[in-house]
């Protein structure tokens, strides 16, 4: 390469360094008193042992150890609110459902922006073990967005062969981004410091984070490259494991293309299992939840009840 253009090169990158530095500068973290990010607002499972099925009941009896139950995954910077409303709706129709909350979440910034995505998965598997050393069989998996790479880390790693899960199902899987620049937050992360995530509603601010430091950010990238890279690869289901995914054409931040990745990935693996996808003309993020959303139509609530029971009645099989 001549010196010329090596320096027009360098010259380039100083440009849009220095208006990445201008127009952003280094975001610092932004809350007020009860959103998530305050320490005196911890999300309500951490005290309460009744949002875990292992917790809740303390000697299961023959019955209930039959039962469909079902461990329900939230996203990144999220909380377990995102599937309250599922929970309550799941549990008047026969299933038990254990709502998790991911490691390093629902506590305060400082511990979020330290979390990695190993942390955020092992409260998954501790549910998981818990439920089968209690000697539960009708086990089954419910994620949203970017809980799903961790279940296919899980799965890659074999996690659940020990009790397979009936079946996993997937909402709005996160695992390629529909903002392409998150594959970038290596360095454009140092650059502008934290995300800021725009909530529209303040029950969105008490329950999902506003704020998202370098290192959360560049631990969702690695999670969703190495899981996209495994699914590629070939990633082996239990015996008897089934898994539906469901996606948002216009979704706002999971490519749709995520979602057929997943399932033909899966399916060339694992011919022999039923690997299914729907798509449903939705835009919202994690669709089948309402709780917090200001903007909801009448069509959007018909195909939320519908996907619901979609979902329990395969849960309940």
């Amino acid at each position: 390469m001549s010196p010329r253009i090596n320096l027009a090169i360098h010259g380039v990158c100083g440009v849009l360094i220095a208006l990445l530095l201008g127009s952003y500068g280094c975001v610092k973290p932004y809350y007020s008193h009860g959103w998530l990010e305050d320490p005196l607002s911890p999300e309500p499972s951490l005290s309460d042992p009744t949002y875990r099925v292992s917790s809740r009941i303390s000697t299961p009896s023959m019955a209930q150890k039959k039962q469909p139950i079902v461990i329900a995954c939230h996203g990144f910077a999220a909380t377990t609110y995102e599937w309250a409303e599922f929970k309550d709706v799941a549990e008047k129709r026969g299933l038990l459902v254990s709502l998790v909350l991911l490691g390093g979440h629902g506590r305060s910034f400082s511990d979020f922006s330290a979390s990695t995505w190993t942390l955020w998965n092992q409260p998954i598997l501790e549910e998981y073990q818990a439920l089968v050393q209690k000697g539960y069989t009708n086990l089954h998996i419910l994620t949203a967005s970017a809980s799903a790479p961790l279940i296919l880390e899980d799965l890659k790693n074999h996690a659940f062969d020990h009790v397979p899960p009936k079946t996993i199902i997937m909402v709005d899987p996160f695992i390629i981004p529909k903002n392409k620049l998150l594959y970038a937050v290596n360095w454009i992360g140092l650059l502008i410091g934290t995300h800021r995530f725009t909530h529209k509603s303040e029950e969105e601010r008490r329950h999902w984070y506003s704020n998202a430091g370098y290192k959360p950010m560049t631990e969702l990238k690695s999670l969703i490259t190495q899981a996209a890279r495994d699914v590629k690869k070939g990633i082996p289901l239990p015996q008897g494991t089934s898994v539906w995914l469901y996606q948002g054409l216009g979704d706002e931040l999971s490519d749709p293309q995520g979602a057929l990745f997943i399932q033909t990935g899966l399916w060339k693996a694992n011919p022999n299992h039923l690997i299914g996808l729907t798509m449903l003309p939705s835009s919202q993020h994690v669709f089948v939840r309402k709780n917090g959303r200001q903007k909801w139509t009448n069509f959007e609530d018909n195909m939320r009840n519908q996907a619901l029971d979609l979902i329990i009645r395969s849960e309940k099989k």
